[in-house]
């Protein structure tokens, strides 16, 4: 029984001793779990960083010297090799396991001089750390605390979180105060800028520039410098305005400068934009108006001399804006302004007359087009029963021009099937059976022909086909259906209006008819036979004369390139566009002034591509965009186009309205 109570007292006496000798790695654990809150048991090596980190901690001094009296830099490895013994020993006791983890990184080593090295590193943080804490007890500058917390982020990574956020949080605590030293300042440095509009742009930008101050300074030292830059701000516009002032008072004003002098006060309203606000600021546009008013007003009878001689709403529109923008109320200028109005009010209601006056007269086109039509159907289907044979219309005429036209080479069989298929139902059946020949005849019972005929045009490459009705010894009431069908859709391309045939004696008529300008159609009587024949105008070098559709006003497509009105030299014409067209293939929307690149398929490279130009006679072409006014430099007739030198894939028009001065 003694033996037994001996031996458990030894064991107890063993285990005391054996928790004594363990107690300081459970105070090390407690420490651990203080300082590196952030730390995983479960997983210590997850973050292979911190874990690094916890390890080399635990054996610099602040640590280690708790289960050893010596540095660890001092232990030879025998020493280290009995530590590791002990730590093993007192695995059981609460806590050491897990500090076994992170100890057993740094004794396994097999370079224990790397190991000191870094404890050493570490040692040499905290003391650099421990300096940083001094000086933050003096007064520094916002950028030198910010200075100190980036280096503390980037340059401390050996040391425990708490160590860090620690010196870190007095650094925050410090940040107020130092930013309102550094904005104080800087108040001397504000209201010894120099009045200068360079100094309006840094007074903008001071907060910009100083972010950093503003995002710790107080509010009350924010509020501070805002009033004493507002007040800098407002000092430097008065005298700014001095200077601007003496400027537009040596400003000369004539009717031929004041383009010159509206232009100069727009730059000078756009460099002040920013202050128009301001008191002085707004003292320089009164002077402005008041110069301004004072001039136009014993200017008045010059000016309204001027608007008499101009006959667009959109030129008066100009000279309005040019004269009695920025002025004052005076009764010169409101008597000005009144003729001015006036002026523009006839016009425009001449304008509304007119288009009124073109409407109905459109209307009546309309209705009389649809009263020929009728007619000439009507006509139409009789001659079929007298004649047992259908007269194609000059619609159908065109399609298969354009069908023919489609057809390019055998392997493409089923645009010839659908060429032969439009003409064989009018009741003309092939002759032949080649498509690719230059010339393809259909004949009906009556030996009357439908026939297209290919040529080469050489500008672009491409075939300009013809599409034709014949009829040999043609009857006079079968002249008269094509005479009054063609003049009553079309018209001569050398003139601006639709001239109906009204009967009479049959001949050929001379020239061509056209509608768009995209084909020519014409009526050839020889011999007595008829041919009605509709040419494809791809090359756009026929004349095409542009269609007046209303007074004053003209239609110009891709395919127009002159126009009715004859000029003698020095008479003065105004041209006003608008409207749209598509240019190629990609359809892109262009407006009167054109577009900008494409330049190398311009007729004259020096202004945009697809504008409209103009030239009169042989001289040279002028730019005319949505309005110029042209004195004529030569007798001749005026030619209008479209500046783009392919035009069979454009679409559109642009419509011109003319005045003459």
């Amino acid at each position: 029984m003694k033996t037994w109570f001996l031996f458990i007292l030894v064991c107890s006496y063993s285990f005391n001793l054996v928790a004594q000798k363990c107690d300081e790695f459970a105070q090390l654990y407690e420490t651990v779990i203080r300082e590196f809150p952030e730390v995983s048991y479960d997983h210590p090596t997850k973050d292979r960083k911190l874990f690094d980190r916890i390890s080399y901690n635990l054996i610099s001094d602040k640590y280690f010297t708790q289960i050893s009296k010596k540095s660890f830099v001092d232990f030879s490895e025998k020493e280290v090799e009995r530590l590791k013994k002990k730590l093993f020993k007192c695995a059981d006791v609460n806590g050491c396991w897990q500090l076994r983890d992170y100890l057993y990184q740094v004794f396994l080593s097999s370079n224990l001089s790397e190991v000191k090295s870094r404890v050493s590193k570490a040692q040499t943080q905290r003391s650099k750390l421990s300096n940083i804490k001094t000086e933050l007890k003096s007064s520094l500058s916002l950028e030198a605390l910010m200075k100190v917390e980036k280096s503390i982020k980037t340059e401390f990574g050996l040391l425990t979180t708490v160590e860090l956020n620690g010196i870190l949080d007095l650094i925050s605590s410090k940040k107020e105060a130092a930013a309102d030293k550094d904005l104080i300042l800087k108040k001397d440095q504000v209201t010894g800028l120099p009045n200068t509009f360079k100094t309006l742009a840094e007074l903008d930008n001071f907060k910009h520039n100083n972010s950093q101050i503003y995002r710790f300074a107080s509010s009350t030292v924010k509020s501070e410098m805002k009033a004493l830059i507002e007040n800098k701000r407002q000092d430097v516009l008065e005298s700014l305005a001095v200077i601007e002032v003496k400027s537009l008072e040596k400003t000369r004003f004539e009717i031929s400068e004041i383009e010159e002098v509206n232009r100069a006060f727009e730059e000078l309203k756009k460099k002040y934009r920013k202050y128009e606000d301001y008191s002085s600021v707004k003292s320089i546009y009164e002077y402005y108006k008041e110069k301004k008013t004072y001039f136009v007003s014993i200017s008045a009878y010059d000016i309204a001399q001027k608007a008499e001689k101009y006959y667009t709403v959109a030129e008066l529109d100009a000279l309005r804006g040019k004269f009695l923008s920025n002025t004052k109320s005076v009764p010169n200028i409101e008597k000005l302004d009144d003729f001015i109005q006036s002026r523009i009010a006839r016009i425009e209601k001449y304008l509304r007359e007119e288009e009124e006056k073109r409407r109905r007269e459109e209307l009546v086109r309309v209705n009389l087009i649809k009263e020929k039509k009728a007619e000439i159907a009507q006509r139409r289907k009789d001659l079929k029963i007298k004649y047992e044979s259908s007269l194609p219309t000059i619609e159908d005429i065109f399609d298969i021009m354009r069908l023919g036209s489609d057809i390019k080479d055998r392997y493409y069989t089923e645009d010839g099937k659908k060429f032969i298929r439009r003409v064989e139902n009018l009741g003309y059946m092939q002759v032949g059976d080649d498509l690719y020949s230059d010339i393809n005849t259909f004949r009906n019972s009556r030996g009357w022909e439908i026939y297209t005929v290919r040529l080469d045009d050489e500008r672009n490459n491409q075939y300009a086909v013809s599409g034709n009705f014949k009829v040999k010894n043609a009857p006079r009431d079968i002249i008269e259906l094509y005479m009054l069908e063609l003049t009553t859709e079309y018209r001569k391309s050398t003139s601006p209006y639709i001239e109906p045939w009204e009967g009479g004696e049959l001949k050929a008529e001379s020239g061509s008819y056209v509608k768009s300008g995209t084909t020519f159609y014409k009526i050839d009587l020889e011999g007595g036979d008829l041919r009605v024949t509709a040419l494809d105008n791809l090359d756009a070098k026929g004349v095409v004369v542009a269609e007046k559709i209303g007074d004053h006003l003209l239609k110009i497509t891709p395919w127009t390139n002159y126009t009715h009105i004859s000029l003698k030299k020095g008479d003065e014409i105004n041209l006003s566009a608008n409207g749209s067209i598509t240019l190629g293939v990609f359809s892109v929307p262009c407006y009167p002034n054109g577009i900008s690149g494409f330049r190398t398929h311009n007729v004259d490279g020096r202004y945009n591509h697809g504008c409209l130009i103009g030239k009169i006679g042989d001289g040279d072409w002028f730019y005319v965009g949505t309005q110029e006014t042209i004195a004529a430099d030569r007798d001749g007739l005026l030619q209008l186009r479209i500046n783009d030198n392919k035009e069979s894939d454009n679409d559109g028009h642009f419509e011109v309205r003319y005045s003459f001065k």
